[in-house]
């Protein structure tokens, strides 16, 4: 164990692949991947370089609730944390904390949380999966969103798109664990951000001084209406705009691909891959 508990195994495979194992450890244990944070991501948005780094969350609140229970400052190292990263010489590496280290910080040791012992099995796991060479992971379309449902029981589905990782979920009245946005919400989501971007985009071309755009969007189900969908959306400009500026912003606003989508209609096409 290095000092302050942190532990660094080298990957056998390529960043793209050890990500991957780490993810089919997490899933085969049906652990949550709560999020991922793309820092190579953000370093390159921002015009600098860093070799491939990325952190998983992860966990599941029925392990991590009874340490938060006995110390709610344990919820800084919650969920767990894995951090795979690429060094300069092309080396990839897992680096995580050891989870009785992390505990033994929070005076929380002993027989009272068995959880600790799951979490560095977990852990295990993971160096287990990255140290044996693997075929390489197969690269996914850009725009593929991919869902995995919790399995029997209460609804919750993990979903993977763009590289990043989240819940999406149901309420308790629906059988779910409000972990995460509905599948509903989510579509208002992207209404949202890409009405955001699109008018940012316009108004940048223009030079004007448009200085943030707000979007709330809102799914409603009107049963007497067809069609019975229905998206409330309410954009709020700031800046030194005159009249024809947001004007013609807003008519702007309704030029956003996905309100283009969710107003002309899509077709869906549904293929069974084996499993």
């Amino acid at each position: 164990m290095a000092e302050e508990g942190l532990v660094t195994v080298r990957s056998a495979n390529s960043f793209a692949t050890t990500v991957s194992l780490v993810e089919g450890v997490l899933a085969a244990r049906d652990l949550i991947l709560f999020g991922k944070v793309d820092h190579a991501a953000g370093a390159k948005a921002f015009g600098q370089a860093l070799p491939p780094t990325v952190v998983l969350l992860f966990g599941s609140p029925k392990g991590g609730t009874p340490l938060m229970a006995a110390n709610r400052m344990i919820g800084l190292d919650l969920p767990l944390k894995a951090l795979v990263w690429e060094d300069d010489e092309g080396a990839v590496w897992v680096t995580y904390r050891e989870p009785h280290a992390v505990a033994y910080e929070h005076g929380l040791e002993g027989p009272d949380f068995p959880a600790l012992e799951a979490m560095s099995q977990i852990y295990a796991a993971i160096c287990g999966a990255v140290a044996v060479a693997a075929p390489q992971a197969p690269v996914r379309p850009a725009d593929e969103a991919l869902a995995r449902d919790s399995g029997p029981g209460p609804l919750r589905s993990q979903v993977s798109a763009a590289g990043q990782a989240f819940i999406a979920d149901e309420p308790f009245s629906n059988n779910g664990t409000e972990m995460g946005p509905s599948p509903h919400t989510l579509l208002s989501s992207g209404l949202a951000a890409c009405t955001a971007l699109t008018v940012r985009s316009y108004a940048d071309r223009k030079g004007w001084p448009l200085v943030h755009v707000e979007v709330s969007a809102e799914h409603f189900k009107d049963a007497d209406q067809t069609p019975p969908d229905r998206f409330s959306r309410k954009i709020t400009l700031h800046g030194d705009l005159d009249a024809e500026q947001v004007r013609r912003l807003l008519e702007i606003a309704d030029r956003c691909p996905v309100h283009r989508t969710l107003v002309g209609g899509s077709r869906v096409e549904t293929v069974l891959v084996p499993a």
